[in-house]
């Protein structure tokens, strides 16, 4: 029996199980929803969804499956609706079936109302390519009966950021690509992900988590809603309540980041001490220059320190008054700036504008230094020339974060 022949077997006798995997909301200790997975059942053995929705199945065959398996992921998560009044459904939909002539767009609100379940519990879940030909009228009639949409399965290198924005998203789920490797790059595309997620009232969700390490990774670049085998995968034992299986799982990895969390902190904070009480000494020495030896004294606090990647002098007005040295160590990573020239105008930034209004120092957020990929951030203190005019030495370092 080829493929075809079993899954329209399949779909004449019903055969299909329905799986739930939790999405766990760290921070809360709690389960936000589950995702249902269908498989196939047959003489052979399971079929998993990648196989039953082949693009070889024709589309009457893709139609009958994708409301089978919605029927039955329905019924089945009715009983978890009834005992935990907050938690949602993430549901998959094959929603290249909507371009099947027999497809209804009311079939799924009519499933939701058979099932007795609320469609503003139910998040329908589309991966990018199929969101982005998703028609306005169809997302409109199931925003009406309060339905939520979420992208499954973002790749870090998916160009889809204007289509989240387009569909005006509840849910963004990303997949492995941002967390698998952990390294300071996906960090940094994660804290953009949601930041840009958060501007748009969405959410993200990282999926397919598989260890403690990647959750705590996760959690440390503000990713507190998680699902995947790591949170079932200790299963002891069977239970009518899947809702319960998982608290101690996530409070045990939560107090763990909790503790790195404060030791990460207590080391910033050391580190940041030792930035300021550096800006501090050097702008001490500039002090002492006069504003013709400006200049050569940025120079020598990048050839003697290697800790600092660039320096700078401002005058009162704001304008850059020195070029923008960088150390040795970083000189040949980078292009040239903007700011590497005297000239340039500062008055808009803030770390002028807080130090004119009287701050004894400002420390910029982190940013990526310009060629280097690095974070890193500005710190910049006043100090008083010879000729009683006050300047400020603006300090480029790596971050201590």
């Amino acid at each position: 029996m080829d493929d075809r022949q079993l899954i329209e077997q399949m779909v004449e006798k019903g055969s299909i199980n329905t799986l739930f995997q939790p999405v766990v909301s760290i921070p809360t200790r709690s389960i936000l929803g589950f995702e249902a997975f269908s498989e196939g059942v047959a003489r052979g053995g399971r079929v998993e969804g990648g196989r039953m929705f082949s693009p070889d199945t024709p589309p009457q065959t893709r139609l009958e499956l994708d409301r089978l398996c919605r029927e039955k992921a329905l019924r089945n998560f009715k009983s978890i609706a009834d005992n935990h009044r907050s938690i949602l459904l993430f549901l998959n939909l094959d929603l290249s079936v909507l371009e099947c002539s027999e497809s209804a767009v009311d079939h799924f609100a009519k499933q939701t109302s058979a099932a007795g379940v609320p469609p503003e519990r139910v998040i329908v879940e589309a991966p990018p390519r199929l969101l982005e030909s998703l028609s306005p009228d169809v997302e409109t009639f199931y925003r009406r009966k309060g339905v939520m949409l979420s992208v499954d399965n973002v790749d870090m290198n998916d160009p889809v950021f204007g289509i989240f924005a387009a569909h005006n998203v509840d849910f963004i789920k990303v997949n492995r690509s941002f967390f698998a490797d952990a390294d300071e790059r996906a960090g940094r595309m994660l804290k953009r992900l949601v930041s840009f997620a958060g501007e748009m009232g969405a959410s993200v969700i990282a999926q397919c988590v598989e260890s403690e390490e990647e959750s705590i990774f996760l959690l440390k670049n503000g990713i507190g809603l998680q699902q995947g085998y790591y949170y079932t995968k200790d299963e002891a034992a069977e239970t009518d309540d899947p809702a319960r299986m998982f608290f101690g799982k996530i409070r045990e990895t939560y107090n763990k980041f909790l503790a790195m969390r404060r030791e990460a902190i207590r080391d910033r904070k050391a580190r940041f001490e030792a930035l300021n009480r550096t800006a501090s000494r050097l702008a001490g020495a500039m002090a002492k220059a006069r504003i013709s030896g400006f200049e050569q004294g940025v120079r020598e606090i990048v050839r003697d320190h290697e800790v600092v990647i660039s320096a700078f002098v401002i005058d009162p007005a704001g304008v850059q008054l020195t070029t923008r040295p960088r150390s040795g160590v970083h000189a040949k990573k980078t292009r040239t700036l903007p700011e590497s020239s005297p000239g340039f105008d500062h008055g808009g930034r803030d770390y002028y504008l807080y130090i004119e209004m009287g701050y004894d120092k400002f420390v910029t957020r982190p940013f990526d230094s310009p060629g280097l990929g690095l974070p890193a951030c500005l710190i910049a203190m006043p100090f008083y020339g010879v000729d009683g005019r006050r300047y400020i030495l603006s300090l480029e370092f790596p971050h201590p974060g």
